[in-house]
């Protein structure tokens, strides 16, 4: 391995911790999350029970999407619903609910 490739390696395992924490975000605690990545498009929900729920999706673009536009569409979305995760307003439950239709 050349020194120009180990410190590509190095920049690239830095920036999965992030990533790894954002997704470790999501997955502790009680919530619901829900991915879907076909070709007829890509979604992500995430609720808890009796909680809003915030998602995300995409559907005729999708399409269209190099390889790599979908990897950062993807990869946004889980750092948005990390984010969307630590919320005091969403951790203490100070939101309300949305009402049924």
């Amino acid at each position: 391995m050349s020194n120009s490739q180990a410190v590509r390696a190095g920049a690239a395992r830095r920036a999965e911790i992030p990533l790894a924490e954002d997704l470790a975000r999501l997955l502790e605690g009680d919530p619901a999350v829900y991915m879907k990545l076909d070709p007829e498009g890509a979604l992500l929900s995430l609720k808890a029970p009796g909680r809003f729920a915030t998602g995300f999706a995409e559907g005729v673009r999708w399409h269209r999407m190099a390889p790599e536009e979908r990897r950062d569409l993807v990869l946004g979305w889980i750092r948005k619903a990390a984010a969307y995760s630590r919320s005091p307003r969403r951790r203490w439950g100070l939101h309300k609910p949305r009402p049924a239709p």
